[in-house]
């Protein structure tokens, strides 16, 4: 009987695995594309059975596509189809915002390897997105990545330099007002400036607001509210973050409503939008008052503090005092949580 040593075995699987990385990109795309896709039957999703089926066919269709994705990425960079296909493998790495930090230092392992290829170009792009979902960024951090992504940025350079100076986690008030201040802001962010300085600045002053409920009409002042923590959740129909976050704000409510924690959405949709912005909180069952501005990014009260990048929110104390201002639905709801307790 014929045998096989242990070096004969490695061999042969080194001599596979130099096959499968020899695919050429089409190759590769033809392998991606003959994986099925997963298809959803948007009448079922009601059907709790159905949404966890389906998550387990998207999850297994991730897995099955992720190392061909990487593949195509790696070893074709300069492939026009490796843009997108570098993109999906990168975001498919991120279960949990907590894997963010990770997959930035990987996507810029990815762009330094790969330089001024389609494929590295589609990840310059997902860097500045990961950029703003990491809540570990810091100041040093935010700013070694924008100088990373260099000329890409374009004349956006100043905007995106105002909101890493917004997010960094490391800076204290006084010193985050010194860089606001600092940035030579374009035209179109300017009239903002003043008004995340004043966001900083009112910490423990009282806010006023007073408007008529987009459903009913009714009118709606935050004196209301005296006594309860409110969350103030500045969004848009056509902001998919801010829309996706609808059910856990609603569960939020559900939960402490009752308790006393009060919501007041205020939409930056545009003019005309009217009809859309109550059909969306109708579809989606939205029961606290919201604030149809109709102006856009420029509507008064958003813009007065200062709320050009979408969703936000400002959590008011049981005084009526600004309690302070957040990115992230989960940091402004444990700050409301905590006045509750």
């Amino acid at each position: 009987m014929k045998t096989t040593s242990v070096l004969g075995v490695i061999l042969l699987l080194a001599a596979s695995a130099s096959a499968q990385s020899a695919r050429s990109a089409d190759e590769l795309i033809a392998a991606i594309n003959a994986v099925p896709q997963p298809q959803a039957d948007q009448s079922k999703f009601g059907d709790e059975a159905y949404k966890a089926s389906l998550e387990r066919d998207v999850a297994t269709y991730r897995r099955t596509i992720a190392p061909l994705l990487e593949e195509l990425a790696t070893k074709h960079p300069g492939h026009p189809e490796s843009e997108t296909a570098a993109v999906q493998w990168l975001s498919g790495l991120i279960g949990d915002e907590a894997e963010i930090p990770a997959v930035r230092k990987k996507a810029a392992a990815f762009v330094a390897a790969h330089p001024n290829t389609p494929a590295a170009n589609g990840v310059q792009a997902l860097r500045l997105q990961l950029l703003f979902g990491d809540r570990t960024l810091t100041y040093a951090d935010g700013k070694a990545t924008l100088d990373s992504i260099g000329a890409d940025l374009g004349p956006d350079r100043a905007s995106y330099d105002l909101t890493v100076v917004e997010l960094a986690t490391d800076l204290d008030p006084a010193r985050r007002v010194e860089l606001l201040k600092a940035v030579n802001a374009p035209p179109q962010v300017a009239p903002f400036v003043p008004g995340k300085i004043r966001r900083i600045e009112s910490i423990g002053k009282p806010v006023e607001l007073t408007f008529d409920d987009v459903l009913g009409g009714k009118k709606i002042s935050l004196t209301d509210y005296a006594g309860q923590p409110v969350i103030i959740d500045f969004w848009a129909t056509w902001c998919p973050p801010c829309v996706a976050e609808i059910p856990n704000v609603k569960a939020a409510y559900a939960r402490l409503r009752d308790k006393g924690l009060a919501v007041i959405g205020v939409s930056l949709d545009l003019p005309g939008a009217k009809p859309a912005v109550t059909r969306l909180l109708m579809q989606r069952e939205v029961t606290w008052p919201n604030f149809y501005q109709g102006a856009g990014v420029n509507s008064p009260f958003s813009t007065a503090w200062g709320i050009n990048t979408l969703p936000a929110y400002m959590v008011i104390d049981k005084q009526g005092n600004l309690a302070g201002s957040y990115p992230h639905f989960k940091e402004a709801l444990a700050a409301a949580e905590k006045m509750l307790q």
